[in-house]
């Protein structure tokens, strides 16, 4: 299985049912541990731009563990890019619902990333580097490695 797709039924590389109903699809993803989000990535892989004039995201809800909700609105996708929007959320946010009424629309992954200094997000080592077993403080916080 390599994405989830409303028009699932006809295509065995995809999941979801076989056509959106009137009111429309949705996909539900929640995630190990609930974050507070920095920014939410989403992958589309597919979609029919002329099935419709609308956006092939209806709208996207941040699912919190208050119950507050919160919708992101409607999103614009590509297919050779991912959509990446920058989240100014305070609370816990455990997992997101995509809507659609988009029959075509694909989508391969989804990625929160935490704000910064989440207790989950610790990098250990086994084994540990010989010259520094407990690992390393860097001295310049404004630096920003990516691996």
């Amino acid at each position: 299985v390599s994405t989830w797709s409303p028009n699932a039924g006809l295509d065995s590389s995809s999941v979801g049912s076989a056509s959106c109903p009137p009111q429309g699809c949705m996909l539900q993803l929640e995630f190990t541990y609930p974050l507070v989000p920095d920014s939410l990535t989403v992958w589309v892989t597919f979609f029919s731009p002329e099935e419709t004039g609308l956006p092939a995201i209806h709208d996207i809800l941040l699912l919190t563990l208050s119950g507050n909700n919160i919708s992101l609105g409607p999103q614009y996708v590509f297919c050779d890019a991912p959509l990446t929007l920058k989240l100014d959320v305070k609370e816990e946010v455990y997992g997101v619902q995509f809507f659609t009424m988009e029959q075509h629309l694909e989508i391969d992954a989804t990625l929160f990333a935490s704000k910064p200094d989440n207790p989950l997000c610790r990098l250990i080592r086994q084994p540990p580097f010989t010259h520094s077993p407990h690992g390393l403080i860097l001295q310049e916080p404004t630096l920003r490695y990516v691996d």
